[in-house]
């Protein structure tokens, strides 16, 4: 009988002492891979719920046009009948300064239909918790058939100063 030699009982040791630790450690299922995506329950992924709350200057900027009203609306036709002339309020109901209000004007027929729109901006500032008055305010050529007209904030800019 032939002896085996050292080196080759050594190896043969290593080499099943690594077999014996990569399948335990995959039997364990904690192990990670690079390549695997990990996985995550609904609660965790529920975007729903910001990590960062914003500020109440960052609120209102995201989206300022909700914090502005339109009031006391009135038109006339002007121009031989073909000119827009609008008069209205813009209150600001935030805490924060607003400017360059867009507004969009819809135009309707004595039956209903719509005949035109536009969006003009009012550039103007408009401070926190205040209104302004816009009177004669030429909104463009209409159809000489329009009978009424709608008008709706479209956008504005918030004016926010970071402390």
């Amino acid at each position: 009988m032939e002896k085996e030699s050292p080196i080759l009982k050594f190896l043969a040791i290593l080499v099943s002492l690594v077999f014996l630790l990569v399948v335990f450690g995959k039997s364990c299922g904690n192990s990670y891979e690079p390549n695997t995506p990990i996985k995550t329950t609904e609660k965790e992924n529920d975007s729903s719920e910001s990590i960062y709350k914003l500020s109440e200057k960052e609120e209102i900027a995201k989206d300022p046009k909700s914090y502005l009203k339109l009031t006391h609306k009135s038109w006339r036709l002007d121009g031989f009948g073909v000119i827009s002339m609008q008069n209205f309020d813009i209150e600001n109901t935030s805490s924060i300064d607003m400017k360059d209000v867009s507004i969009k004007f819809t135009y309707y027929s004595e039956s209903g239909t719509v005949l035109s729109e536009s969006i003009n901006v009012v550039y103007k500032n408009i401070k926190a918790k205040s209104k302004i008055k816009v009177r004669e305010f030429n909104a463009g050529f209409v159809n000489q058939q329009t009978a009424s007209c709608q008008l709706q904030i479209v956008d504005a800019v918030a004016i926010v100063i970071y402390d």
